[in-house]
């Protein structure tokens, strides 16, 4: 009888737990597609899930981060699976070489320009001692992925995965008033202030209503309705689903340049068309006149949005284009082959 293979063994480390959202969708979520495939996987995240209550705060969610800190570093000094893969963890270089010990390859993952990250005096130096000491890089975008040639390391592109099987068109009746969109966190929230003049003008034309999910609170512009929901993993593909189109204001920094547009994918999934700023992966991502378009001043915002309020038959037809896309280019299921090609 022939000697059964042993499995190839992974040691997924992620920045935070399943209710992070880059290490939920860039490390996590991979973990039954890595199994089916045949890998062993262990997964350390950095901190637990975010406590519920006082008792978890100030006792239990401080012991298992330390816990967790513990195992990462007594994993990286003294296993020896096949693969280390470090999702946006900062590592000490003296760590990092004993990790590569011969017989394990590290693979460091980072979705966002995190070498730029202003509270941290040691960004730069941090991301650049963990894009030389890995074997391999996988990163969101060309932006993050020209950085890393500059310190002489190749890396793959690999856009943020959108799970197709979990967001997905379900609209079942019409907004009686005529929703944009948008899908964020409390801190990206001050992307919205780029268009506050373009949506004021269109409130005074047109009966609309903006609804935001995950955004500050607070947040609020003069003469718009606006509707705030609290984020929430289980009801992101019915939020979604409220909105006629999506949007994707963004600055033009070196910051936001190096973001990874999962918005607009989660738009896409949702079917739903998409206005974005021109900004870094977003002119990649969008299709001008076919999912959605660009637009790179209040002036073409207002046009943009007047598009779909005037032709409301074309949010059906972008939308059906925008899951197609969504589909055949950044589903899990594609993003997958492509990264397990890459350890192969």
């Amino acid at each position: 009888m022939a000697e059964k293979k042993a499995k190839k063994k992974i040691i997924l480390f992620t920045i935070g737990n399943i209710d992070h959202p880059s290490s939920r969708i860039r490390g996590v979520q991979y973990i039954p597609y890595l199994e089916k495939a045949g890998f062993e996987v262990k997964w350390i995240p950095r901190i637990p899930e975010k406590p519920r209550n006082i008792f978890e705060r100030l006792l239990t969610f401080p012991l298992k981060k330390r816990w967790y800190s513990f195992l990462r570093t007594y994993h990286l000094k003294y296993s020896k699976p096949d693969y280390f893969f470090i999702q946006k963890i900062f590592v000490s270089s003296n760590i990092l070489q004993k990790a590569k010990n011969g017989y394990s390859k590290i693979i460091f993952d980072f979705d966002d320009a995190i070498y730029l990250d202003k509270n941290n005096t040691d960004a730069k130096s941090s991301t650049d001692a963990m894009i030389i000491h890995a074997d391999h890089v996988i990163v969101s975008n060309t932006i993050l992925a020209d950085y890393c040639t500059e310190l002489n390391t190749e890396a793959s592109v690999i856009t943020t995965p959108i799970d197709i099987h979990r967001i997905f068109p379900n609209r079942n009746n019409q907004n009686k008033v005529f929703t944009i969109g948008w899908i964020g966190s409390f801190w990206t929230t001050k992307y919205l202030s780029i268009i506050e003049n373009a949506l004021k003008t269109i409130a005074n034309k047109y009966p609309i209503k903006l609804l935001l999910v995950g955004a500050d609170i607070n947040f609020n512009i003069d003469g718009v309705d606006i509707e705030h929901l609290q984020w929430s993993f289980d009801n992101e593909s019915k939020y979604l689903n409220q909105f006629d189109i999506g949007i994707m204001p963004l600055t033009e920094d070196d910051y936001s340049k190096a973001k990874g547009g999962y918005k607009l994918l989660m738009y896409m999934a949702a079917g739903i068309p998409q206005i974005a700023s021109p900004v870094g992966i977003n002119a990649d991502i969008v299709i001008p006149n076919m999912t959605g378009f660009l637009a790179n001043n209040e002036k073409e915002w207002i046009e943009r949005i007047e598009f779909f309020l005037n032709n409301q038959e074309k949010c059906i037809t972008f939308g059906q284009a925008s899951r197609k896309e969504a589909e055949s280019k950044y589903s899990r299921e594609v993003c997958f082959e492509k990264m397990i090609e890459m350890i192969r």
